[in-house]
């Protein structure tokens, strides 16, 4: 069975997209990247379940409006699930319990951070559907 991620890109009122820069540490994929917020699905949990699970995880935030983005394959056994969502609040309103730091970034100006691939796949496909 393929094994099945969530990411989820939020943006603000200004098209700005919040990336979460993952740990310095060798143990994890792409230490000290940015990424998106999101986490593997369990066994027996939906897609949205996990994607809303891993989100109150993450920021206890309470997600309920999001839109898919499609599915990409990032490899025969694994797929990438991705959404978008809107988040209104500054980063400073925010508690992150993973990672160093989240920040907003331009979408444009964020293609040329350190990302890891499955966020630099959703940041493009973020761009090509606001058309910027």
């Amino acid at each position: 069975m393929k094994r099945q991620n969530t990411a989820i890109l939020f943006y603000n009122q200004n098209g700005e997209v919040l990336l979460q820069l993952r740990d310095n540490n060798p143990e994890i994929s792409w230490p000290n990247h940015w990424g998106c917020l999101g986490g593997a699905v369990e066994e027996g949990e939906s897609v949205e379940d996990c994607l809303k699970r891993e989100i109150q995880e993450e920021i206890e935030y309470n997600l309920v409006e999001y839109e898919s983005l499609g599915v990409l394959g990032l490899s025969e056994d694994r797929g990438y699930h991705m959404f978008i969502g809107r988040l209104d609040k500054e980063v400073s309103e925010i508690t992150l319990h993973e990672g160093q730091e989240i920040r907003f970034f331009d979408p444009k100006q964020a293609l040329e951070l350190p990302l890891t691939n499955g966020a630099r796949e959703l940041v493009q496909r973020y761009i090509e559907k606001i058309n910027i």
